[in-house]
């Protein structure tokens, strides 16, 4: 039987350790399945993009080309000029987004964007050429004028902005931007918040009769930051309240979801909250009488929450309203304060039944002794003299005194102890059956405040 049983746990050990194999390996093919789809986005994102250059040459003769296309050229007129809008199709690449600044709700990001329209003026011919158009050249020609609607700071270098043109009319302006962006961050829940970081581009002088912006393709190289990651990415256009003269204005927005990375608040906000609110109940285990004691744990808990409290805020955001952080140090700060509370009841409610019930103990034998011993004198019961003695002289009247300090010395002894022995069991136990129930109910009502608490915050 017993080499049954090893038998028996060396299959299950082995059952569990394929398992365990198999659910490892599954979830690396899922982590890979992962990453290629998102290489297999980007990689179809940048083909979308390179097929216009697939199979193109520059032109060889690019002298003559730039010397014919800009004889009769004006580029104060947009493209298609009282025939249709000129569509503007937009290539992002974000490098990273860096300096996230809660306070001021902006962050920072570089963008290389392509711009993408067709100008049927500027047409040489060959749709396999392109002609490279850079500085005082691309000034000749007109393009449209792009701006990032959320942008505190704009910053284009002159350097990077270059526009191909194709035979075919086909143009395409590249030019790397610097940008501080503006966002509207909520932080009820810090630190479990999702905040959304906006691109939004449009035109600034054209409404959309004249100009039209589509989005072909957004890509993302890091999404991972020291305090966030990038959870979901979304494009899309919707009209925008920038309006120059007549005419409506749409936006290509950009929106990237991004997550604050728990670890750095778990071990350095939450963690030392809950050891301060636990080491606050060691007061229930304590003896009730020992005030000072608990006071001095209760006092000790109660400053490390305070400085817990002044030292988290230099990290928090500043805003007027209470935010989730917040609203779990109040809480702790509650409890660590009801558990300071609850041992001043312990003591107090000991005393004042201990003495109450010390005078009652005390008074009622004194009532019985009084009524038991009237009316007697010595040489009664209660104080028998010696056999064969009267009631009269010096040797009778020495045994009577004798006799009452012996009755005085016997009920002080059986009356005239210590308060913890005189005291009823109930006076003894009431301190501890308080401390009882708070061993109890303090934690559980934390534990499912902690519960509720990041359930919400999390969903």
């Amino acid at each position: 039987m017993k080499h049954f049983s090893l038998e028996g746990y060396r299959q299950r050990l082995c059952t569990g350790m394929f398992m365990a194999v198999l659910l490892f390996s599954l979830l690396q093919k899922s982590t890979f399945v992962a990453t290629s789809e998102e290489l297999d986005n980007e990689s179809s994102n940048h083909a979308h993009l390179e097929r216009h250059f697939r199979g193109r040459i520059e032109a060889p003769n690019k002298t003559h080309i730039l010397d014919t296309i800009f004889k009769g050229y004006d580029k104060r007129v947009r493209p298609h000029y009282r025939e249709k809008p000129v569509l503007v199709s937009l290539y992002a690449v974000i490098d990273s987004f860096h300096d996230i600044k809660e306070e001021q709700m902006e962050y920072q990001v570089e963008i290389m964007l392509k711009e993408n329209w067709d100008d049927p003026r500027l047409a040489y011919g060959n749709a396999s050429w392109f002609v490279r158009l850079k500085g005082d050249t691309l000034a000749k020609m007109w393009y449209p004028d792009t701006f990032i609607e959320n942008a505190r700071k704009h910053d284009v270098d002159d350097k990077t902005r270059t526009a191909y043109l194709f035979g075919d009319g086909t143009i395409f302006l590249s030019e790397w931007i610097k940008a501080t962006l503006t966002s509207h961050m909520d932080f009820h829940r810090y630190p479990m918040d999702v905040q959304t970081l906006i691109l939004q581009i449009a035109g600034y002088s054209y409404d959309d009769t004249q100009v039209k912006y589509e989005w072909s393709s957004v890509s993302l190289k890091e999404k991972d930051m020291t305090e966030f990651y990038v959870d979901k990415e979304n494009i899309f256009l919707k009209p925008t309240s920038f309006i120059t003269g007549a005419g409506t204005h749409t936006a290509a927005v950009a929106e990237f979801r991004i997550r604050r990375r728990l670890q750095h608040y778990i071990l350095g906000f939450y963690l030392p909250c809950l050891t301060c609110t636990c080491a606050s109940w060691i007061q229930f285990w304590m003896d009730g009488k020992d005030i000072a004691g608990r006071a001095g744990v209760g006092t000790a808990t109660v400053l490390a929450e305070i400085f817990l409290l002044e030292f988290s805020n230099q990290g928090m955001p500043k805003v007027s309203y209470l935010k989730a952080a917040e609203l779990f140090m109040v809480a702790s700060f509650a409890f660590i304060s009801l558990a300071l509370v609850e041992s001043a009841v312990v003591y107090k409610v000991s005393s004042v039944t201990l003495k109450r019930n010390v005078a009652d103990h005390r008074q009622k034998p004194h009532k019985q002794h009084s009524s038991s011993s009237r009316g007697k004198t010595p040489g009664s019961k209660l104080f028998p003299l010696a056999e064969g003695t009267s009631n009269s002289g010096v040797s009778n009247g020495e045994e009577a005194d004798a006799a009452v300090s012996q009755h005085v010395h016997v009920e002080c002894t059986n009356h005239c102890l210590p308060e913890e022995e005189v005291a009823t069991p109930f006076a003894r136990n009431l301190g501890s059956v308080i401390d009882q129930g708070a061993r109890f109910t303090f934690p559980l009502i934390y534990i499912t405040f902690t519960a509720v608490y990041f359930s919400l915050g999390l969903a």
